[in-house]
């Protein structure tokens, strides 16, 4: 499975364990921050909340705790339970936004965001072995031929971007896919 893939089951996990209150906001957004550069482009609005989040939590990270004072630490304990608090009746609809965003592009393509049946790979990386009707990439096949899922697009884009498996779906734009799927 490819980096892409795996970052976005953990994004999913993140985000569905943020629903359940199995993480709290700010926890929760600092992963989704870690995680959102690798996924997606600098244009991806969905990812706003958490960026902001993450920015107004900056001052709560602590780092190494030994390091301070447990006067200092009571009071960001209590600035951060504050905070998270304050988050909490919101922070569900923005992680179900950002499903609504993620999860189909667990059934995009990775080499140009068609959206599949299924996702190409499963959380655990297993292949789903089936074609790509865009692109023709046959995932758990042709990486084993030799070719990884860059050098597919690559090829791909330089013969034109073709349908391989006609006839394409209405006012199909490879262009547009790829964007709609996160694929820069």
């Amino acid at each position: 499975m490819n980096t892409r893939s795996s970052k976005l089951f953990a994004l999913v996990d993140v985000a569905e364990k943020m629903i359940a209150g199995e993480i709290d906001p700010i926890a929760g957004s600092w992963e989704i921050v870690a995680l959102r550069w690798q996924v997606a482009n600098e244009n991806s609005h969905v990812f706003d909340a958490f960026i902001g989040i993450d920015s107004e939590a900056d001052n709560l990270r602590l780092g190494d705790r030994a390091l301070w004072s447990d006067e200092f630490l009571r009071e960001r304990d209590r600035e951060y339970a504050e905070y998270a608090r304050s988050l909490q009746p919101e922070i569900a609809d923005d992680c179900r936004a950002l499903l609504a965003v993620i999860v189909p592009w667990l059934r995009a393509c990775p080499v140009c965001g068609f959206a599949a049946s299924r996702p190409p790979y499963d959380a655990a990386g297993e292949p789903s072995y089936e074609q790509c009707r865009s692109c023709g990439f046959e995932f758990g096949v042709t990486e084993n031929a030799g070719y990884d899922v860059a050098e597919w697009r690559r090829r791909w884009v330089v013969v034109g971007m073709p349908f391989r498996r006609p006839p394409a779906p209405p006012h199909w734009d490879p262009a547009l896919q790829m964007g709609a799927a996160g694929i820069t």
